[in-house]
């Protein structure tokens, strides 16, 4: 059995202080920014503090996960229509638009952890190396969690691609560290263009955190991703709730909307934070989305459901529904066109 045991977490913590920041953004308030912090602004949404946490990780009975074993592929496949989405691992895409290609919250590294020997660690590799990839326009992360913003990886992808990085505000020296060329930050319902395609950071009720003393000092949304032909949301990390509705009502219906079902166990804790599959028919309906594909499961043990929990749920879901094979669960390395 793959976890963090309670000693790792307190050496986890330990090391962030070490790591701590003092950058912190500096911007108008707003609905979600008092001027010091970002937050959530639906009053149904409860933030977890530290003592839960802490309750949790004490009373916690976490299902074994294992290593598993992936058909890589060597290459993505060529485009067979206007869009298509490849799973990669985790919460990590490749979204081919037209010519252009945007990878979702990159993460190639073993951990994910600020260090490289304690920390959640993955149970399968990615489904293709970067250097294969052979085009990266794009990085669209949205939070920064170590699990989403993973700077090695973003540093090789900066080496080989150069691609334009785009973050919610707060999270630009992030990507300074790595000297990153041209980065882009949004705060919620702000666009930039990327070749044929319009980047939209939408809301999403979750929250930021990388060391001890940088709660919600920076932003997290999602992505709504539209060309004339086609568009795809991006989810990031988020809870089931009205923001879905919202994200329609601006930009209208999606085509593909890529949710998170994985770590949504203990419910108590994770439900404000991680949407799980039984969300998974409201989101759809709530975003006009034609198809629903799954993403963050399967990779890193950071729950309480087992390995295949989420995913197998979600199967059980879609059956019920009226239009099921629109509710897609991938392979590593399986492509959806549509």
């Amino acid at each position: 059995m793959v976890r963090i045991t309670q000693l790792n977490l307190i050496g986890i913590l330990l090391l962030n202080t070490l790591l701590s920041s003092c950058t912190s953004y500096h911007g108008d308030a707003s609905n979600h920014f008092n001027g010091s912090v970002f937050f959530n602004p639906e009053t149904d949404y409860k933030r977890k503090g530290f003592g839960d946490l802490i309750s949790w990780w004490w009373e916690r009975e976490p299902s074994p996960w294992e290593q598993r074993p992936i058909q890589s592929i060597s290459k993505l496949p060529a485009m067979q229509s206007s869009a298509q989405v490849t799973f990669i691992n985790h919460s990590t895409t490749a979204v081919q638009i037209n010519d252009v290609l945007i990878l979702t919250d990159p993460i190639w590294s073993e951990r994910a952890t600020p260090v490289s020997f304690v920390g959640p660690k993955r149970m399968h590799q990615p489904a293709i190396t970067m250097p294969q990839l052979g085009q990266v326009d794009a990085v669209v992360i949205s939070h920064n969690h170590y699990d989403h913003f993973d700077l090695p990886t973003l540093e090789q992808l900066e080496t080989l691609y150069q691609p334009i990085f785009i973050v919610p505000i707060g999270n630009r020296h992030l990507l300074e560290s790595i000297e990153a060329t041209n980065i882009v930050t949004l705060d919620w319902w702000e666009s930039t263009q990327v070749g044929s395609v319009t980047v939209t950071l939408t809301p999403a009720r979750h929250w930021s955190k990388r060391t001890l003393t940088d709660t919600n000092e920076s932003l997290w949304g999602g992505y709504f991703m539209k060309s004339k032909q086609s568009s795809v949301f991006f989810a990031g990390d988020t809870g089931y709730g009205p923001h879905y509705q919202r994200i329609r009502q601006r930009l209208g219906s999606v085509d593909m909307a890529l949710l998170p079902i994985g770590a949504y166990k203990p419910t108590w804790f994770m439900k404000d934070n991680h949407m799980g599959p039984l969300d998974v028919p409201a989101s759809k309906r709530d975003l006009g989305a034609k198809y629903v594909m799954a993403i963050h499961f399967g990779t890193f043990p950071l729950g309480d459901d087992a390995q295949d929990e989420a995913p197998d749920v979600m199967k059980q879901v879609a059956a019920k529904q009226k239009k099921p094979k629109r509710y897609l669960v991938p392979a590593v390395g399986q492509t959806f066109v549509f």
